[in-house]
């Protein structure tokens, strides 16, 4: 993170540091942190669930050779699969809930890197 000019996704990924190497490597511009908090604010998870959800598909992109890191298309995919929980059924682990739809469908904001 030394790399990096002081912002408020580097304070943030202070805190969280399971975010760290993402927000490392995320493509610029980054979006705005008052709209990721905000997104954390409406779903039914914590800031932390929504840090290790987003480190969970980091490594994911990582191990699919998935070079790119559209944060702001990222945090949108974590948003889509926090609303697709029925309000009735208890809240299942965001990290699993993310990469299980990873699995199965992907994630076309990025490309896989050129072999």
């Amino acid at each position: 993170m030394a790399n990096l000019p002081p912002n408020e996704w580097t304070d943030l990924a202070q805190s969280l540091p399971a975010l760290g190497p993402l927000v490392e490597q995320s493509d610029r511009p980054l979006p705005p942190l008052a709209e990721f908090l905000a997104k954390v604010d409406e779903s039914r998870y914590s800031l932390e669930d929504w840090g290790e959800a987003l480190a969970a598909f980091h490594t994911w992109m990582e191990k699919s050779n998935i070079r790119q890191r559209p944060l702001g298309s990222m945090l949108g995919y974590v948003e889509c699969c926090n609303l697709t929980l029925n309000a009735a059924i208890p809240t299942p682990d965001l990290t699993r809930l993310v990469v299980g739809m990873l699995e199965q469908y992907g994630f076309d904001a990025a490309r896989k890197a050129e072999a």
